[in-house]
């Protein structure tokens, strides 16, 4: 079965075709430049390939050795091999137009050539973040002609392998998040060139399906190869001849688009400049911030002051944008202005998501340690009571201090952690914390570890050596009842009584339609009326 690789050098996009034998080596076919390093389309004829596969499209950086082994794609597969921008020069090929074009034709797509180094600040100033916004324009472009030519179809979301170098750090997964974020605010400034409004609206998962992967070894090379010959079945050629008229037709109206489009002024391009760079510089520090944040939350902590430090961090980094690029917001009639508030409402949007996640977090941390500290005292309580004989309703009294003290220190810590401005109140979560409260309270005399220690006093008492007068036959019944009616647990309350041994305790609460309640009974509302009866018997002989 032939295989089919199209190959790129530094400064060429080409199309290769090789035989049994792999590329490269002797007997190969040569490659054959499609686009040469100036710019040139060639006129030769192509090689023939059966179309059965698909196309995918891998495209290095001129300025990093290519690591991936492209001849380890399935059969009849045609592989095309693009170089990506670079931070020099001024040819359609040095600004990424080849990439673009390349990656058009495809079902997959393959980015190569990511070190360690463009990961440390960032992939948007780097020559990938520069292919990258070539390579969606590209494709906001083609789905904005298909709109003003009404036609039917739509584009199929292509699959974007990002490959990157392992981290020495045991922080991949933060580093493929941050890289995942550098990816949507490039995508984001792309859409932001196409005029278009529905465009505007699109996010990367709209176009894209992207998966980064962290490579180290041929085999992590090849699994990516494999990855992306299972998606190139969604490219729309099923030729050479068709995929090379397309890569040409597509690099001739990129390089026309280009040359047709009138530069802005000098003034309105220092603006956009500006807003990007803003926009840049403020997230990334509060990005630095919210990983510190993020790191105590994973420990299981909260933030002090959590709410006015989330505010005004949230504030002074719009206001400091707003003050940045005051310039563009007095270009009346230019694109600068709008693209200013699209990008403020961007940096707003991002930090917003960041600290939502961030109180939730803290919320359930705080949640956690509270009932545990709660449950502590409970069963603290329950051992040092000194005669059981007085039954539940004693222990009841006894800590309802317990469960108000515990509640207020919740609020406390709560109004901390509020951020009233993005609707972040203590209000809904107190309300739930008051709810698992008096159930871990009316629920605690039938713990486990209300259990174990009953268990440990009463082998106390029985290994306790007894006069032989010291015989007894106690008796006493236990009714423990709970009225639940519909509600969300606004209301909660217990009496009891005791008559000698015996225990009569009722409990109310309106919570059957609370989502917690339903969830302990297995997703079905709870019964209005439970009764519980026990029977006691202590004999001693």
């Amino acid at each position: 079965m032939a295989r089919i690789i199209c190959k790129a050098a530094l400064a060429m996009l080409v199309l290769a075709i090789s035989t049994s034998v792999p590329f490269g080596v002797e007997g190969a076919a040569a490659p054959f430049s499609l686009i040469d390093g100036k710019g040139i389309v060639s006129s030769g004829s192509l090689p023939s390939w059966n179309g059965k596969g698909g196309v995918v499209t891998v495209l290095t950086s001129p300025d990093t050795p290519d690591a991936l082994n492209i001849e380890e794609a399935d059969d009849n597969i045609l592989v095309v091999s693009s170089p990506g921008a670079t931070l020099t020069g001024n040819s359609s090929l040095s600004k990424g137009n080849g990439a673009a074009a390349a990656a058009l034709v495809s079902g997959s797509i393959v980015v190569t050539g990511i070190t360690q180094s463009d990961l440390e600040y960032g992939l948007d100033d780097t020559r990938h973040g520069h292919t990258l916004t070539q390579l969606f324009s590209s494709r906001l472009q083609k789905r904005q002609q298909q709109q003003q030519q009404q036609l039917s179809e739509n584009l199929e979301q292509q699959k974007l392998f990002i490959t990157i170098p392992s981290s020495d750090d045991d922080d991949d997964d933060d580093m493929k998040s941050t890289i995942r974020d550098d990816l949507e605010a490039i995508f984001d400034s792309a859409a932001a060139g196409v005029d278009t409004e529905e465009d505007t609206l699109l996010s990367l998962d709209d176009l894209y399906d992207v998966e980064i992967v962290t490579v180290t070894t041929d085999a992590d090379m090849k699994k990516v190869m494999d990855m992306a010959s299972e998606a190139a079945s969604k490219s729309p050629y099923t030729g050479s001849t068709s995929v090379a008229s397309a890569i040409t037709d597509a690099y001739n109206k990129l390089n026309t688009v280009v040359s047709e489009l009138s530069e802005p002024p000098p003034s309105i391009a220092a603006a956009i400049l500006a807003c990007d760079d803003a926009f840049a510089r403020h997230y990334r520090v509060a990005r630095a911030k919210f990983a510190s944040w993020k790191a105590r939350a994973i420990r299981g902590l909260w933030v002090e002051k959590f709410g006015l430090t989330a505010s005004a961090l949230l504030s002074r980094s719009v206001e400091s944008y707003d003050r940045d690029t005051l310039p563009a917001a007095g270009l009346s009639g230019s694109t600068a202005a709008p693209y200013r508030l699209q990008m403020r409402a961007k940096l707003q949007a991002r930090m917003q998501s960041s600290i939502r996640e961030l109180y939730t977090e803290q919320v359930a941390n705080l949640e956690k340690s509270s009932l545990k500290k709660f449950e502590a005292v409970l069963l603290r309580k329950w051992k040092n009571r000194e005669d059981k004989t007085v039954g539940t309703q004693a222990f009841y009294d006894e800590t309802a201090a317990t469960l108000r003290t515990a509640a207020f220190n919740f609020d406390t810590i709560m109004e901390d952690l509020a951020i009233p401005s993005l609707g972040l109140t203590k209000a809904k979560a107190s309300a739930e914390y008051n709810i698992k409260l008096n159930t871990a309270l009316l629920s605690f005399p039938d713990s486990p570890a209300a259990r174990l220690s009953s268990l440990q006093k009463v082998k106390t008492v029985v290994n306790k050596e007894k006069k032989p007068t010291e015989r007894s036959v106690d008796i006493g019944l236990d009714l423990v009842a709970m009225i639940r009616p519909d509600g969300y647990g606004t209301f909660q309350g217990f009496a009891g009584y005791q008559l000698g041994g015996n225990n009569i305790i009722c409990g109310f609460a309106n919570d059957a339609d609370s989502p917690d309640v339903i969830s302990q009974f297995g997703g079905v509302r709870p019964p209005f009326v439970r009764i519980q009866p026990k029977l006691k018997v202590d004999i001693e002989l």
